[in-house]
C-alpha cells in the first residue's frame, strides 16, 4: 500500500474559547482526489490552512509525506487574486517564479502557452485581469497553481464565484488537468454535486465544532468525466440525497 501524502491524526482547533474542529482524522492517498463538504463555519478552511502550515493544530498532528515536501504544495483560493498589473500569462508564470526563483525557460513558457490554448485562454495571453471574464480569471488562477507542477493541490471553493454553466465547464477542465498531472488534491466545497463529481474520498463534516460525520467513496458508471452526464447515474442521485440528509441533520443540531 502506498504511503499517504497527508495524515491528519485527531486534529482539533480552538481560537480562544471557540472550538472550530474536534478530533478530525483522515488520510489522503497519493494522486487521490479528497473532497470535504460541510456547513458554513464548520472549520473547512481552517483545516486547509493547517494542511498548508498557516495554522497550528491545538491538539493532534498533520503529517505531510516526503514526496509532497519534495515537490511542493500549490493553493487555489476562492477568488483568483490575480495581480492587476500583470497579464494573464505573467500571472500564470508567477507560479514558476515563486518555485524556481524567476527562472522561466523557453520549454516552460511553451508548456504554459500550450496549456492556455487548451483551456480556453488562447488569444488572451497578454490580456490584463480587468479584461478577462470571471471564468477566464479562474482559469488563470488554476494554471498558475499547475505551473508549479505540485505534488499536492489545496483548493478552497475555487469555483464558487462563477456562474453555473461556467462552473460545470471548469469542473470538467480541472478534473482533466488533475488526472493528466497525477496531482494529489484536497478540495473544499459547499456544492454537493461538485464534490460527488470529483471525489475519490468524500468527507462530510458536522456543524461547528466540525467533526467527520461520514466518509463516502463515490463511483459512477455513467458520465465519466462529464459533470452533466454523470448526474444521470442513479447512484449519483442516491448519494446526493444521502449527503444532503447528513448535512441537514448536522446543521440542524448546531
Amino acid at each position: 500500500m502506498s504511503t499517504p501524502d497527508i495524515i491528519v491524526n485527531r486534529v482539533s482547533k480552538r481560537f480562544g474559547e471557540l472550538e472550530v474542529l474536534r478530533e478530525i482524522s483522515f488520510e489522503v492517498p497519493p494522486r487521490g482526489f479528497t473532497c470535504i463538504v460541510g456547513p458554513s463555519g464548520c472549520g473547512k478552511s481552517t483545516l486547509l490552512r493547517m494542511i498548508l502550515g498557516l495554522e497550528i493544530p491545538t491538539s493532534g498532528e498533520i503529517k505531510i509525506g516526503e514526496k509532497v515536501r519534495t515537490k511542493g504544495i500549490a493553493y487555489i483560493p476562492q477568488k483568483s487574486l490575480l495581480l492587476p498589473w500583470r497579464t494573464a500569462l505573467q500571472n500564470i508564470c508567477l507560479g514558476l517564479e515563486a518555485k524556481d526563483g524567476s527562472r522561466i525557460t523557453k520549454a516552460s513558457l511553451d508548456y504554459l502557452l500550450a496549456l492556455m490554448g487548451k483551456y480556453g485562454l488562447h488569444g488572451f495571453e497578454n490580456a490584463y485581469p480587468n479584461e478577462l471574464s470571471g471564468g477566464m480569471e479562474q482559469r488563470v488562477s488554476i494554471l498558475r497553481a499547475f505551473a508549479r507542477n505540485p505534488r499536492l493541490l489545496v483548493c478552497d471553493e475555487p469555483f464558487s464565484s462563477v456562474d453555473f454553466v461556467t462552473r460545470l465547464k471548469l469542473n470538467s477542465e480541472f478534473r482533466d488537468l488533475c488526472a493528466s498531472s497525477e496531482t494529489t488534491v484536497v478540495f473544499v466545497t459547499h456544492n454537493i454535486e461538485e464534490a460527488l463529481f470529483f471525489a475519490d474520498d468524500l468527507f462530510v463534516l458536522s456543524g461547528r465544532p466540525g467533526r467527520i460525520v461520514r466518509k463516502h467513496n463515490p463511483h459512477f458508471t455513467i458520465g465519466g468525466h462529464d459533470p452533466v452526464e454523470v448526474r444521470k447515474d442513479p447512484e449519483f442521485n442516491r448519494l446526493f440525497g444521502e449527503v444532503w440528509t447528513e448535512l441537514e441533520s448536522t446543521h440542524a443540531g448546531t
